[in-house]
């Protein structure tokens, strides 16, 4: 049944919101939530799954975090965007980043589970592996964070103009 929901949530994520992205789009700003909670839920749901937490640990976390927001944010900062305040609208121009960032995510959980299968509770044990891993999962989940912080800072700070929506 898990499988089952992950498969669902992938592919709703591929149709939904990885593919529009490929073209110019107008959204709702709401919209903007969706796929970092979706990846951080996916994140949190992995590590709990596949990794044994230590101490230590968090810090990786928080580093792989940071460092996701930050390259998100970094790959957003030259996005044009139009917004309607008024209508709390956004069109955001197409762009591979979400594909890119969907790989990068299923790539780590495709790594993960490959181990977890060969290997039973290998990535339990306390390794530089491991910590590695948990670095990758929550910096390509991290992307999503950061990417769509930066859309709604734009969002905040460009020009009005009429958008209208689909």
């Amino acid at each position: 049944m898990n499988t089952l929901i992950l498969i669902a949530m992938l592919a709703a994520i591929l149709y939904f919101l990885i593919l529009p992205g490929l073209k110019t789009r107008i959204f709702r700003v709401k919209k903007l939530l969706i796929m970092p909670a979706v990846f951080i839920y996916l994140n949190y749901a992995s590590i709990q799954k596949h990794f044994h937490i230590q101490v230590t640990d968090y810090l990786i976390l928080i580093i792989g975090l940071v460092f996701g927001v930050a390259i998100g944010a970094y790959c957003r900062k030259n996005s044009i965007i139009r917004a309607d305040q008024q209508k709390q609208l956004i069109e955001v121009a197409g762009s591979y980043f979400g594909l890119i960032m969907f790989i990068a995510i299923f790539a780590v959980h495709f790594v993960i589970g490959y181990i977890d299968s060969v290997y039973p509770g290998y990535l339990l044990q306390p390794s530089s592996y491991q910590e590695g891993l948990m670095l990758l999962l929550t910096l390509a989940s991290a992307l999503s964070i950061g990417s769509n912080s930066m859309l709604y800072y734009k969002y905040h700070n460009v020009k009005h103009c009429e958008l209208q929506d689909k």
